[in-house]
């Protein structure tokens, strides 16, 4: 799998890994796809953030804008490494082998496979308008702008009658949705007062399901009432 972040953070071993990566380019830059002049914005930032970084690493010389230029100078070289490694990536003939000689990203040629959701979601409904049900997903550490790892979307199921089935297939499905505020619209001709359950699950990108949270239950055209089974 690709890591997240290949740049180091710490200014000290990111130097190293610019200079192994300048080193290597600038001795053989046809071995790894790329030209001299190709390597001239990274090796110029590089030493220019090489420079600032031997400033401010003496006491003598750390001062407020000599730490401030070195930062600036870090970001531009952290841009433009960025910029290289994107290019040298694209070249048709990079091996892992030479990317591991590099310090990048080696391509995750089997990617793994993202399995069903493990989670249940926690369902609410946030308000009861007529017949139409305004509810709220979350995961179950209580965010709401995020889904779980793996999950695409959620399903939504109801059961109109006084006690809410056992078997999911008993359930209608009222469709998926990807917003942490879905609705559903219950059919008209469901007089209000009528009891309604409401359930969800999580499925991910292959629309395998997760388990089915604990049914909540309503009542048509009685705004905002809600109940857990």
């Amino acid at each position: 799998m690709v890591q997240e972040s290949y740049i180091p953070s710490r200014e000290a071993e990111l130097l190293g890994w610019a200079q192994n990566l300048n080193d290597r380019l600038e001795a053989t830059p046809e071995a790894f796809g790329v030209t001299a002049d190709q390597l001239v914005p990274f090796g110029s930032t590089y030493s220019a953030f090489a420079a600032a970084y031997a400033v401010t690493s003496n006491p003598s010389t750390k001062t407020k804008p000599a730490v401030a230029d070195k930062n600036a100078k870090k970001a531009e070289m952290v841009r433009q490494a960025r910029l290289l490694v994107s290019v040298l990536q694209g070249w048709p003939y990079m091996t892992d082998a030479k990317r591991d000689e590099l310090r990048i990203p080696v391509r995750d040629s089997q990617p793994t496979p993202i399995g069903p959701p493990v989670e249940m979601p926690v369902l609410r409904v946030a308000a009861v308008n007529g017949s139409v049900l305004d509810l709220e997903v979350r995961r179950e550490d209580g965010e709401t702008k995020r889904k779980p790892a793996g999950v695409r979307s959620v399903n939504l199921y109801t059961h109109i009658g006084d006690d809410p089935p056992a078997q999911l297939t008993a359930w209608q499905y009222r469709g998926g949705s990807t917003k942490h505020n879905p609705q559903i619209v219950i059919e008209p001709e469901v007089q209000p007062g009528t009891k309604v359950w409401v359930t969800a699950l999580w499925v991910n990108p292959t629309e395998q399901p997760g388990p089915a949270c604990a049914p909540v239950q309503t009542r048509i055209g009685f705004q905002g009432l809600t109940e857990a089974a």
